[in-house]
């Protein structure tokens, strides 16, 4: 499928089952060349920057990411594409970066899917556990039966020594995931400093129970 009649859609076609198939390089291969014989094809940068992405090429993908955004042909690609630039910035630990994407997803599209939980997750990295519990709170608003937003905002409230309020968000996240392995352990874990061993180790039991080893440790250092 490699022949020198392919046009730019043929190729990005080929190249997206590739991907799909997990053989991202020789998507790339095909991303590339379509993108050659199309400069402004914007669906094959798309495509490309999800390919170097899970290859672990976060630069490659924030370049193509970046010029999705400089060719603003497609207000749909646009606002996909400063989202999922901002996963790739987070990536490379540029969490300000990350936040100015993900905001200006939010600021056209406040019911984007993750993008508050993405945030708060980038601010929770920068020690701005307030503004965090205020995105992941939002996040919850948007999509209320999202176990992860009630769990990092548990290790939010954590940072700030809201004990309560974070076996509360905990609790909820494992009603929502029974088999939240490490919602039960933090959950113990914060019950112990509170004074509840009892209850405490039971959550740490259910996690190691559940298979979540570091939990083992746990137990013997308070619950033996």
């Amino acid at each position: 499928m490699n022949g020198i009649c392919q046009t730019s859609e043929e190729l990005y076609k080929s190249g997206n089952v590739k991907a799909q198939n997990q053989d991202y390089h020789a998507a790339i291969a095909d991303f590339d060349q379509a993108i050659a014989l199309n400069p402004k094809y914007d669906e094959a940068y798309k495509s490309r920057a999800f390919a170097k992405y899970e290859l672990g090429d976060y630069t490659g993908a924030i370049q193509d990411q970046s010029k999705i955004i400089e060719l603003d042909r497609n207000y749909l690609f646009l606002i996909d594409a400063y989202y999922f630039r901002g996963l790739a910035k987070f990536k490379l630990k540029d969490f300000k970066g990350a936040i100015d994407d993900y905001s200006k997803t939010i600021e056209t599209v406040p019911t984007y899917k993750g993008a508050y939980y993405a945030r708060g997750t980038a601010k929770f990295e920068l020690k701005e556990f307030y503004a965090a519990i205020e995105d992941f709170t939002a996040e919850i608003k948007n999509a209320p039966e999202d176990e992860d937003a009630y769990y990092r905002r548990a290790l939010a409230k954590s940072k700030l020594k809201d004990g309560e309020g974070a076996i509360e968000d905990l609790t909820k996240a494992i009603s929502l995931k029974p088999s939240f392995t490490v919602a039960y352990f933090n959950r113990g874990i914060i019950k112990l400093i509170l004074g509840e061993k009892e209850s405490g180790c039971q959550d740490l039991r259910k996690s190691k129970e559940l298979g979540y080893e570091k939990a083992s440790q746990e137990i013997k250092k308070y619950c033996e």
